[in-house]
């Protein structure tokens, strides 16, 4: 599925990008998945927040995004700066995430906050833990086997 960031101007005249939530994707990555934008004045409630990092960050590559359809585009990391050239205006750093029932906010899909890295901190602590354990009893047996008897 994708996950739907669409550029929204306060106020102020600000342009923030709003992660209004998650579609899932069609049967073939060229269908274009169907969902509604609101058109007029809105108020939304969320919070601010640094943009995600999940995506391909291709070094080298010229195309960064694909064009789906009018005013929708496939890219594969959100990079607010980077997107300006796309929007053809000036957006902030940061991204307001929509809090669920918003109006125009999709399946919104949360994850508690870290980057995912204490599963594998833990994960290599059990092997280095099996590892000295290892280690020693290798030691034992071999004193126990070079030791006179």
């Amino acid at each position: 599925g994708y996950r739907v960031f669409t550029p929204f101007r306060m106020t102020a005249g600000t342009t923030v990008l709003i992660e209004r939530g998650w579609v899932p994707m069609g049967r073939t990555r060229e269908e274009v998945p169907v969902f509604s934008t609101p058109v007029s004045n809105v108020s939304v409630e969320g919070y601010f927040g640094s943009p995600p990092e999940f995506g391909l960050d291709l070094k080298g590559s010229t195309r960064s995004d694909e064009e789906l359809g009018i005013n929708i585009r496939r890219v594969q990391r959100i990079k607010p700066k980077d997107l300006e050239s796309l929007f053809s205006m000036e957006l902030m750093d940061q991204i307001v995430y929509l809090k669920p029932g918003e109006l125009g906010a999709l399946d919104i899909l949360r994850y508690t906050p870290g980057n995912g890295a204490e599963r594998h901190e833990a994960y290599a602590l059990q092997w280095f833990a099996m590892a000295v354990i290892l280690f020693l009893i290798g030691v034992l047996r071999l004193r126990q086997s070079v030791s006179p008897e």
